[in-house]
């Protein structure tokens, strides 16, 4: 069970590890504390990574809770590349939620089923 977050001012990369099942409570602790760290800059890029999660413990049902907790907190610039793994379930789940935040924000938001397709987008 976790997330946690590494911040690379060399590569000005966010990163957020997931591991565990993942819930709505774990993503607004992670949010509150990237976003209030010292190091943290809003025009890096960030890649989030659930291909490792054993279970993405959110129902589509709580997108909604979790635009209000980006509304709230997020003040990323950046690209933000979300990666799902294979799982053809948990990709279309990310496909969604991604459709839901492009509309919330500005900066894009995408999905994808593995790293080096991600660190791809946010490098290009």
């Amino acid at each position: 069970m976790g997330v946690r977050y590494s911040i690379d001012l060399e590569k000005k990369l966010n990163t957020f590890y997931v591991t565990g099942i993942f819930t709505l409570k774990e993503m607004s602790v992670a949010y509150e504390a990237l976003f209030s760290d010292p190091a943290y800059d809003p025009d890096f890029n960030t890649l989030s990574l659930f291909d490792e999660a054993e279970h993405l413990g959110l129902e589509y049902s709580e997108i909604g809770e979790i635009r209000a907790i980006i509304k709230k907190f997020d003040t990323r610039r950046g690209k933000v590349a979300m990666v799902f793994g294979t799982s053809t379930g948990r990709y279309m789940w990310g496909k969604l939620a991604v459709l839901q935040f492009n509309l919330l924000k500005s900066n894009p938001y995408r999905a994808f089923k593995s790293r080096e397709d991600a660190l791809d987008w946010l490098n290009s």
